[in-house]
């Protein structure tokens, strides 16, 4: 998979429901916290990295969007507030409107 930079990418993420997440400067608080980080040593500052960079590709194959099950200890850790948990459940709506046929859910976020 060719890798494109998006740089709009960011703004189309925080559509579907996150804060401004550019405030993350990779401290790693979230990865330290993060039970499914054991695996992966950088989840979820890989996918905040992803969509800073406008790696639309990579988001959209990334397994991790679904493996996080929204407990919320990465968004309490971080200093900067950029609310990682609520940047992975918005990545679930967005990859869902990417593939979704009908565009009703992109209708619905006001993305078009």
């Amino acid at each position: 998979m060719k890798s494109v930079l998006n740089p709009k990418l960011a703004k189309e993420i925080q559509s579907y429901g996150t804060v401004d997440f550019s405030a993350c400067y990779s401290c790693g608080n979230c990865t330290a916290i993060c039970e499914l980080s054991k695996e992966n040593a950088f989840f979820p500052r890989n996918l905040i990295r992803y969509g800073m960079l406008g790696l639309k590709n990579e988001i959209l194959s990334s397994k991790e969007i679904w493996l996080c099950y929204g407990c919320g200890e990465c968004s309490e850790t971080c200093p900067r507030e950029a609310e990682p948990g609520d940047y992975v459940a918005a990545l679930r709506r967005y990859a869902i409107a990417q593939y979704e046929p009908s565009g009703l859910t992109k209708a619905l976020t006001g993305e078009f």
